[in-house]
């Protein structure tokens, strides 16, 4: 593996722009020299950014860095005729504008930090699946619905490798070669069911010793968002239930229907509601899981105000074809 610099440790006239675009990237330059032993190409990287390729190599580049950067970015794949193979240390970090990247199969390591606090970046294509992720890629990147690996279209996979950043908490999962394989999706259940054991105090006490101050939870909102967090992770594994077992499948639509509106704690109904508020789809699924029933429903219109038109037009609907009543129109009052 390559050891790339830092380039905050270098003099600036070794960082180099580019402009894709209306993106203006930011990269390093290092030589991969190949040499032939024992049958066997063996990779090794120069010590010090090169200006110009040695006759027995060629360079390769490493984004650092972009500005103009919108909502979204497509890593190029070459720079120069040069190939892209690095996304450097922190070269996106903090950046709250990105909501999707697409990271070309040329690349084949992303180090630490490179898109950590990213708050809104939501959907990620890696098109190399064999990619080696650094530490903390995607810390605090709690947007995440979706990583594509080694594709570039969003499905049942990308949906709960999306998960495993934030929610789940299982990022060993990313690394995991078999995924989207019967076992690697039997690991992620086994993942969701050991969170959903888990005490919903535990963990309180480490975050309180932290002592980070911008951590103002009491223990009743800690165990309020826990509750939120497993719930959602249940939707979206029966909404995306590609070889879910019929009892695991039981268990996630227990959990739910313990935590629906009208129950002693509604967090599967707050999820719904904070996490899916305009994907009819999820709502649909909350119905037909019994979520929905004739006592509960009014307090839930109530509950969404004019949050999303659509959704709420859905549960309307659904009040008058399961319960009868009003048309939709005539229930916008509530």
């Amino acid at each position: 593996m390559h050891e790339w610099i830092d380039a905050g440790e270098e003099d600036m006239s070794h960082i180099y722009t580019a402009n894709i675009g209306n993106i203006r990237i930011e990269y390093v330059k290092n030589s991969k020299r190949t040499d032939i032993v024992a049958a066997e190409a063996v990779e090794h990287a120069k010590n010090s950014v090169s200006d110009t390729v040695s006759e027995k190599g060629i360079e390769e580049i490493a984004i650092i860095g972009a500005k103009n950067v919108g909502s979204g970015l497509v890593i190029p794949e070459e720079i120069d005729g040069f190939p892209v193979t690095a996304i450097g240390k922190k070269a996106f970090l903090g950046n709250r504008l990105l909501r999707q990247v697409t990271i070309p199969s040329s690349v084949y390591e992303i180090q630490d930090y490179a898109f950590a606090q990213c708050t809104n970046l939501k959907t990620i294509f890696i098109l190399n699946a064999e990619i080696k992720l650094e530490n903390g890629v995607f810390t605090d990147c709690n947007a995440i619905t979706d990583i594509c690996m080694g594709y570039d279209e969003t499905d049942d996979v990308s949906a709960l490798l999306g998960t495993l950043i934030y929610r789940l908490k299982a990022e060993h999962l990313l690394s995991d070669a078999a995924w989207g394989s019967k076992s690697w999706f039997e690991k992620w259940d086994m993942e969701l069911l050991a969170f959903l054991r888990q005490n919903d105090e535990e963990g309180y006490t480490d975050l309180v010793l932290c002592g980070e101050e911008d951590i103002q939870y009491s223990l009743a909102e800690f165990i309020c968002n826990k509750r939120k967090n497993k719930s959602a992770l249940c939707l979206i594994r029966l909404m995306h239930n590609r070889m879910l077992s019929d009892e695991t499948e039981q268990i996630l639509k227990e959990y739910i229907l313990t935590h629906i509106k009208g129950c002693p704690t509604d967090e599967a109904w707050q999820a719904l509601l904070s996490e899916f508020p305009e994907d009819i789809a999820y709502f649909r699924l909350f119905a037909e899981l019994g979520g929905v029933n004739a006592d509960n429903l009014d307090s839930m219109l109530v509950d969404m105000g004019e949050v999303s038109t659509e959704t709420k037009v859905f549960l309307m609907n659904y009040k008058q074809e399961k319960f009868g009543g009003a048309d939709a129109f005539d229930m916008f009052e509530l």
